[in-house]
């Protein structure tokens, strides 16, 4: 997917994609989601926000694989 870039106040933004730091925090948020652990609340809520930015059918896709592989991990936690 290109990326096209706009100018909007001081900060250049990409349109249609997410930035490397975006992205690096989604991963570490869905890392978190699979503790329990006193960041859980808030790497839920960055979850949500990132699946609200991306449309319904891929937040849909991405929620149904994120509770698959949550539901994973606690049948091999119990």
């Amino acid at each position: 997917m290109k990326a096209y870039y706009s100018y909007l106040g001081s900060q250049y933004k990409r349109s249609g994609c997410f930035s490397p730091e975006e992205l690096q925090q989604f991963r570490s948020d869905l890392a978190e989601l699979t503790k329990n652990s006193s960041k859980l609340q808030v790497a839920l809520f960055r979850f949500k926000h990132v699946m609200s930015k991306v449309g319904t059918p891929i937040a849909s896709g991405v929620r149904d694989i994120v509770i698959d592989i949550l539901s994973e991990v606690a049948k091999k936690a119990i």
